[in-house]
């Protein structure tokens, strides 16, 4: 749901793959895993099976609405939509995401399990996806006249055009730290504590990571980073829960809390779009430490966080921010935050201030369609294109591009400064 992370992990997060965002505290993991949510809940062309499992109880409604809200241009989603709402007789409202908020660890490892043996693996073959069922009297007579005759014959299994490729489940976790063993009581303590929540994960992943891939399932999971006491020699930091995790993880994403970039302190304020107001943000960095999917290795993206608006309501990650990074490290526009000129695209050859820039990806329908008009485009939101690029692929082929522009500069000026020596 984000350009710039979307871009690094060349395109998106991969059916099939383990993703882990780890950090200190208040550097956002839970609000990007909400953000995540948000746009497994508002994108259309998912079908699949959305779940979100709440170990820490932190859930915040309101703050979730604002996400859902912010990310879609005002319109109000609210939670009852995402997440369902059920009464006796079953559900009033069919939820997007399901939500738990489960006490034991191993509820979660029970019900991936239980998911995988139930979703037909999903394969691509010949440029087409397919789901391949096993041959059972339920799928004989659920799957009669629907399925590859000639590939039942061949593999005793029943072989049925799927629409197309994307993840038949997305889940998100947090956290890591939070799901107790259920082995863990009274005296488990210290060490053995730690060691009985560590042999649950090793256990646990060795039990489910093997299917997700076939199944086209996804686990985007939160875990902490913790002070090693006492530390005088190699990382001061360590992440709770055992290694295995680290292992099975098919891409780790470190998120970090930065100050101000161009400036001091950790806050930055500036205008609203409308004028009549204050914007307060504060900074993060998001940074791939491992990445088996797809994208470079250690790529480091810059995010902003809302922390409030002139309403003194918090809307997670800053999208205007988030389009800026994503066409510089595209190579899309040039200049600072003072004048942006863009160097391909529909604002091709003209040059915005940061606050028309803003309007452009913000504003209302009337501050949208008066840029438009004076850069002489048809009303579009930035936003908007800049997501279809990502989504096409067009994104990550231009970052490749830019990277290898930055590199060849960057080879160029220590060979230079070689010769001068």
């Amino acid at each position: 749901g984000l350009l710039t992370i979307d871009t690094i992990l060349a395109g998106g997060l991969l059916p099939g793959g383990w993703y882990k965002l780890f950090g200190g505290e208040q550097s956002c993991k839970s609000t990007l895993a909400t953000t995540c949510m948000g746009s497994i809940a508002t994108n259309a062309t998912f079908q699949g099976i959305g779940a979100m499992f709440d170990y820490e109880g932190s859930f915040q409604a309101d703050y979730a609405e604002n996400i859902f809200r912010y990310m879609n241009h005002g319109k109000r989603i609210s939670v009852d939509n995402v997440f369902g709402v059920k009464d006796d007789s079953g559900w009033v409202i069919q939820p997007r995401v399901r939500y738990y908020a489960p006490s034991v660890g191993e509820d979660f490892f029970n019900w991936l399990a239980k998911l995988e043996k139930t979703l037909p693996d999903l394969i691509q073959e010949d440029g087409k996806f397919w789901y391949i069922y096993e041959n059972t009297k339920v799928n004989q007579k659920a799957l009669s006249g629907k399925y590859d005759k000639e590939f039942f014959r061949k593999n005793n299994k029943f072989r049925v055009l799927a629409p197309n490729g994307m993840p038949q489940a997305v889940v998100l976790l947090d956290s890591y730290p939070a799901m107790v063993p259920k082995q863990t009581d009274d005296k488990d303590e210290g060490d053995r504590s730690l060691g009985s929540q560590a042999r649950m994960f090793s256990d646990g992943l060795k039990r489910v990571k093997g299917a997700m891939r076939s199944k086209r399932i996804i686990v985007l999971g939160i875990n902490q980073l913790r002070d090693i006491p006492m530390a005088m020699y190699g990382p001061t930091e360590q992440e709770p829960c055992g290694k295995a995790i680290r292992f099975f993880s098919d891409c780790r994403l470190k998120m970090t809390s930065v100050s101000v970039p161009h400036a001091k302190g950790q806050f930055e304020e500036e205008d609203t779009i409308s004028g009549e107001g204050i914007d307060k943000y504060r900074y993060l960095k998001c940074k791939a430490h491992k990445n088996k999917l797809g994208g470079p290795q250690a790529a480091e993206v810059s995010l902003r966080i809302r922390v409030s608006d002139e309403n003194g309501n918090a809307s997670g990650f800053c999208r205007v921010w988030d389009a800026f990074k994503y066409l510089q490290m595209t190579g899309q526009i040039g200049g600072n935050r003072k004048k942006i000129k863009f160097l391909t695209g529909p604002l091709e050859g003209n040059s915005l201030t940061w606050l028309e820039f803003k309007a452009m990806i913000d504003g209302s329908s009337d501050l949208l369609k008066k840029g438009c008009k004076k850069f002489d485009v048809k009303p579009f939101r930035l936003y908007e294109w800049c997501r279809k690029q990502v989504a096409s692929g067009e994104g990550y082929k231009l970052y490749k591009a830019a990277m290898k522009v930055e590199n060849t500069k960057s080879a160029a000026k220590s060979s230079d400064e070689a010769d001068d020596e």
